[in-house]
C-alpha cells in the first residue's frame, strides 16, 4: 500500500475514507455470524465487529503519534459501544498496530464519525499497510473503511469474554 493522503468525509452521516489514486478493491462479502454456524456445529450470536490496521510510522513522527494515540483513546473511551481499543507500537518504533472492536455495526459507524477531526493528524504520521476485519461488517462499514483495502475474516469458532 502507499497512501499519501486520507479524505475523510460524511454521507448520509455515515463515515467514509477515499485515498487519492487508490482504487478500491472489490467489496467481499462475509456471511453474518448470527445467521450461520461455525465448525463445531454450533450457532454463534456474536455481532462483534472490529478490525487490527497496520500501520507504518513515518519517520520522526513516533512522538506525535503516541500523542494522537493518547488523545484518540480519550476520546474514544467515551463511546458507548466500543468494547476495545488498543494501539500496540513495536519495539522499533517503525509499526503500530491498532485493535479496534465495536459491540455491533451501528457502533463501529458511530466511531467512524469521531475520527474525522483526528484524521489529517493521523494521516500525517502513518502509512497504512494492511487491515483485516473481523465479524459481521454490513455494507455500510465496508463502504467507510473501504479506502484501506480491507480483507474480511470470518469467524469459524471461538468466543468473546464470558
Amino acid at each position: 500500500f502507499c497512501y499519501n493522503s486520507c479524505h475523510f468525509h460524511f454521507l448520509k452521516h455515515r463515515a467514509s475514507f477515499y485515498i487519492p489514486g487508490k482504487t478500491r478493491s472489490p467489496i467481499m462479502t462475509t456471511t453474518s455470524i448470527s445467521s450461520s454456524a461455525g465448525a463445531d456445529g454450533n450457532e454463534s450470536s456474536n455481532s462483534n465487529v472490529g478490525w487490527v490496521l497496520v500501520v507504518k510510522i513515518k519517520e520522526d513522527k513516533t512522538d506525535s503519534l503516541k500523542e494522537l494515540a493518547n488523545d484518540m483513546a480519550t476520546s474514544t473511551k467515551q463511546e458507548i459501544g466500543t468494547l476495545a481499543y488498543e494501539w500496540f507500537i513495536s519495539e522499533t518504533d517503525f509499526t503500530c498496530h491498532i485493535h479496534e472492536r465495536f459491540a455491533d455495526c451501528a457502533a463501529c459507524l458511530e466511531h467512524l464519525k469521531g475520527f474525522g477531526p483526528f484524521a489529517d493528524r493521523f494521516m500525517d504520521c502513518i502509512e497504512p499497510t494492511g487491515m483485516h476485519v473481523f465479524g459481521p461488517a454490513n455494507d455500510e462499514v465496508k463502504e467507510a473503511i473501504a479506502g484501506f483495502n480491507p480483507v474480511y475474516m470470518n469467524q469459524i469458532a471461538g468466543f468473546y469474554g464470558k
